[in-house]
């Protein structure tokens, strides 16, 4: 790989069968095919897609199934590894990566996606979790 290659990070809490983690894989896929250099950043390596990465991206596994505790460390991999964007998927890691950027202080760009209506989120979830629309508000 080339120094000067474009580096991309992704962010997900694991590698799960569901769809957003699947849109995240076929686009690091493409980027990949495009010559990019790919990390997947991952609270916990675990899940069914994990084993369908192919070798040329790089699992980066920050050992914290939780994504609260685990924000200290995306924001060390950023300020270390400082791709020049942090594509993330699903509404808490979004935020989570949002505020890694923040205390980084880098100039790596977050992306995020939502690939949830977050009000009917919000409505199947416990009343302390239902603030999340007004998350995704303030933080977006």
């Amino acid at each position: 790989m080339l120094a000067s290659q474009p580096h991309i990070a992704f962010y997900l809490r694991m590698l799960s069968g569901g769809g957003a983690e699947k849109v995240m894989m076929n686009l690091a896929w493409g980027l990949i095919e495009q010559g990019v250099k790919v990390d997947f950043v991952l609270n916990i390596a675990e899940g069914s897609y994990l084993k369908q990465l192919p070798p040329e991206i790089r699992i980066v596994d920050l050992k914290d199934p939780r994504l609260l505790t685990g924000l200290p460390k995306l924001a060390r991999y950023l300020k270390q590894e400082q791709p020049i964007a942090l594509l993330s998927a699903l509404h808490y890691n979004n935020e989570i990566a949002i505020w890694a950027k923040r205390l980084a202080r880098v100039s790596t760009r977050v992306v995020v996606s939502e690939h949830n209506t977050l009000s009917i989120h919000a409505q199947h979830q416990k009343d302390s979790e239902r603030w999340s629309p007004l998350f995704a508000l303030l933080f977006y």
